[in-house]
């Protein structure tokens, strides 16, 4: 009787302590296991600054906690679940513009939550001693090793990225979404860098923006110009690659989301990217969860980045990131890249507690083709203004033996004007004996840098000249993996503040000269002459991006509004000029982060009006001058009278002269000057009511 009662009190605790632990986590107790979960990654004990409760169907079902210096951590409202669901130590969460990818898991991750509470499931043994360990404060079980995120770029899928993809000005920068689909091809092509040049083509027709297509196999695609940080300028090599991973799997592109199929990734890698025939579409539903885990885990051991896919319950909304590392913890969280400017990142879970069936699926064996790796050539010259290069062995293998290979860094063109190159390093590991060379300049005669090996990271540098050699050489022992930079070639600043112009007459410029301008310009300049009663101001040139870069010109004492530009204009007719009555001129002069082009270069001329001319005329401009071509006249006169324009040059001699009969109103018209020979000209204007003189120069 005793030893019944006793298994009886056994099985009713056990029964209750089942019981107990089925139940919705309150906040408190969700909270401290935030807490121990940060303080067990940080390493110190982190403060929550904000707190997030997430529901489904009017249910808590996950909190989010922000701390305050960076990171969040993600936990479970339901104790049959796993506690930690997702963590970072840098970023934070939030509700507003969260990336597809995200979304997708969180929804997935709701709907395991809601599962188990709607058929009662109670957590297992093993949940319940990871729930208990981590409320306790104990470290958690480790699961070996740890892999650290590998991925190295935070690609985006909105402007600039979407530069090639379809137009459409209800979207991003005027163009449609990349597509997440695109986005995580992008990345895993990046970190590869391959490529070098695709293989055939494709066309599709979309009614709202007509025929999409790439010719995959007339493409180099310029991995050394891409950039692993999200570019705050246009990258054009990044948005290329973007545009025609898109267009491999047929992307249905939008103004509010750009989708495709994840099962057409690996026939698009490989058809198109020439990427190797064991790449292959895996959906989960058909493995076990350890099994599944396991399966993404050991590519990840091997440096293979996993295309991550998923699909919501009850919609067509799909989803796809990059999985690229994992921690050590029990159980094991893997890290997630959603392609979202690095927005989010960080570790989740990819456990599925209580039978649950998702809708996940995942691109195994996503690596090059043969070819790969393509290995350094003995010379190698960058002309890109910034970008990455490796030592050409890619991620995974280790560089050559007896590789004596140069990178010379020689950004200067006729566009773009050079003073430094700054150079850091993401990754580098060189074995004794084998040795990195940097020099200050294009060759081995300029000052030497530095020289490196082991496993040290160089320290980041900055040149003071214009070029930028590397030079690697190995010698036939052992080798390792290799270095991958990032370089960035830095321009003067040419348009800065304000400038001011007292003269009577002069020229200036956007500030870049013969060069192109500078991204992200924000300037202005001032006209103010002493008693000036007017200036005119005239355009010698004029060249921008149409509409995102332009040159508003107002009258400063009234500060009205006299004229905007923005384009290109041909050298023969260049923007009519503007005169401000007041004879001030406020000028304001910006652009964005994309094309550059030469920009401009304006004269500008005082009108005061003397006894000799007054009532002659008004607004009188002649432009351009110096010309070529033609020479633009045009004027006002107010009063009825006869005028004769004469062109003289500066011997004397009588070149053009046009007479008009009882004249008034405006008139304009051009007179062909490059039939005359080049030299400096008197422009006469000459009328009842006065004489006007100017000085033209014909070359």
């Amino acid at each position: 009787m005793k030893r019944f009662q006793i298994y009886l009190l056994s099985l009713l605790l056990f029964m209750a302590a089942g019981s107990a632990m089925a139940k919705e986590v309150p906040l408190g107790k969700a909270q401290q296991a935030a807490e121990n979960q940060y303080r067990m990654q940080a390493g110190y004990k982190g403060s929550i600054a904000q707190t997030f409760q997430i529901k489904a169907n009017g249910q808590n079902v996950m909190y989010a906690f922000n701390f305050s210096d960076g990171g969040f951590v993600i936990i479970s409202a339901d104790d049959a679940f796993y506690p930690v669901i997702g963590y970072s130590l840098t970023g934070f969460y939030s509700e507003e513009n969260q990336p597809e990818g995200f979304r997708g898991m969180m929804a997935d991750y709701k709907n395991q939550i809601l599962f188990l509470r709607d058929n009662s499931i109670e957590a297992s043994e093993e949940i319940a001693e990871i729930w208990n360990e981590l409320l306790s404060g104990q470290s958690l079980k480790k699961g070996g090793k740890a892999v650290e995120p590998f991925l190295p770029c935070e690609w985006n899928q909105d402007d600039p990225y979407n530069y090639y993809c379809p137009a459409d000005p209800a979207g991003p920068g005027g163009h449609v979404y990349v597509g997440c689909v695109a986005t995580a091809m992008s990345q895993i092509f990046y970190y590869w860098r391959w490529p070098l040049q695709g293989q055939g083509s494709y066309t599709y027709y979309m009614p709202q923006y007509g025929y999409i297509s790439a010719n995959f196999g007339e493409t180099q695609y310029n991995w050394n110009g891409m950039v692993y940080t999200s570019p705050v300028a246009l990258n054009l090599p990044i948005a290329l690659i973007s545009f025609h991973t898109g267009v491999s799997v047929h992307m249905n592109y939008g103004v509010t989301g750009s989708g495709a199929s994840s099962a057409d990734v690996p026939d698009a890698a490989r058809n198109y990217f020439r990427y190797n025939n064991q790449i292959q579409y895996l959906q989960r539903f058909n493995y076990t969860s350890t099994v599944w885990e396991n399966m993404v885990k050991e590519q990840i051991d091997n440096g293979y980045p996993v295309y991550y896919s998923g699909l919501e319950v009850g919609s067509s909304a799909g989803h796809a990131f990059v999985v690229d590392g994992y921690d050590d913890q029990t159980p094991r969280n893997f890290h997630f890249n959603f392609g979202w400017d690095g927005y989010l990142n960080g570790y989740y879970t990819l456990a599925n507690a209580g039978g649950f069936t998702t809708q996940q699926a995942m691109v195994r064996n996503f690596y090059p083709g043969t070819g790969y790796p393509y290995y350094a050539p003995s010379f190698t010259e960058i002309k890109d203004l910034v970008g990455t290069i490796e030592d050409g062995s890619g991620p995974v293998a280790d560089y050559l033996n007896n590789t004596d290979a140069k990178w010379l860094f020689n950004p200067q063109t006729e566009y773009d004007s050079v003073t430094s190159i700054t150079i850091s390093f993401h990754r580098f590991d060189m074995s004794p004996g084998d040795t990195l060379y940097i020099y200050d300049g294009e060759d081995e005669d300029a000052p030497l840098i530095g020289k490196y090996t082991g496993t040290n990271l160089p320290p980041e540098f900055t040149s003071s000249r214009n070029k930028v050699l590397v030079h690697m050489v190995t010698n036939g022992s052992v080798t390792s993996q290799g270095w991958l930079l990032n370089f960035k070639a830095n321009l003067p600043i040419y348009c800065t503040g304000t400038k001011t112009f007292t003269d009577y007459d002069t020229t200036f410029d956007d500030g870049s000269g013969a060069f192109y301008y500078n991204d992200n310009s924000n300037c202005t300049f001032k006209i103010t002459p002493l008693y000036a009663s007017a200036v005119t101001v005239f355009f010698d040139y004029f060249e921008t991006e149409p509409e995102n870069d332009w040159l508003k010109i107002y009258d400063m004492a009234t500060q009205t509004l006299l004229a905007t530009y923005s384009g290109s204009y041909p050298s023969s007719n260049p923007p009519a000029p503007v005169t401000s009555p007041s004879g001030q001129v406020y000028m304001i002069w910006k652009t964005n982060s994309g094309i550059n082009a030469n920009g401009w270069q304006v004269h500008y001329e005082t009108f005061n009006v003397g006894i000799e001319s007054q009532g002659l005329m008004t607004e009188c401009h002649v432009w351009p001058n110096p010309a070529s071509e033609v020479l633009n006249l045009s004027f006002v006169t107010e009063e009825q009278q006869n005028i004769t324009i004469e062109l003289v040059s500066a011997s004397g001699s009588l070149v053009m002269s046009e007479n008009l009969k009882s004249f008034s109103g405006r008139y304009q018209e051009q007179i062909q000057v490059n039939k005359f020979a080049k030299g400096i000209y008197i422009l006469k204007i000459i009328g009842e009511k006065g004489i006007y003189n100017k000085k033209v120069i014909i070359q």
